[in-house]
């Protein structure tokens, strides 16, 4: 037909633009690649911290992967909602004023975790978490 050309190369298009990076393709095969090597990973991986050998604990999820925290359950409890929660022993950090200074000691506050944010262990009793 007269005054058609070719459509330009998608990927030479990309390449003049990029800068010397990887072109999308690339990008888009090592994103896979990644991908697959971490389905491929074992599953057994604990993603917190051992419980110690008393009482019942739980893994919580932090928002916006802030990490996961050891918790130790102390019982479920219904929300306003409706919903479960479970509350848990969340442990903190505390920092006290003292001459010359700060000194940060151990603390425990109760916190409600939702059920979406907490992970099992395994080998946990979770049947005997009372209910109100």
């Amino acid at each position: 037909m007269i005054g058609m050309t070719e459509p330009p190369d998608v990927d030479a298009l990309e390449a003049s633009f990029s800068g010397g990076r990887a072109t999308l393709g690339q990008r888009v095969d090592a994103t896979r690649a990644q991908a697959a090597r971490a389905a491929e990973s074992p599953r057994h991986a604990q993603p917190g911290p051992p419980p110690p050998a008393e009482g019942t604990w739980v893994w919580v999820r932090q928002p916006e992967d802030r990490g996961v925290l050891l918790c130790r359950v102390v019982r479920w409890e219904r929300t306003a909602s409706g919903a479960w929660a479970l509350r848990v022993d969340l442990p903190i950090w505390a920092g006290y004023r003292v001459p010359g200074g700060y000194e940060i000691d151990g603390s425990h506050h109760l916190q409600i975790a939702p059920t979406h944010a907490l992970i099992e262990i395994p080998g946990q009793d979770y049947s005997r978490i009372p209910r109100p």
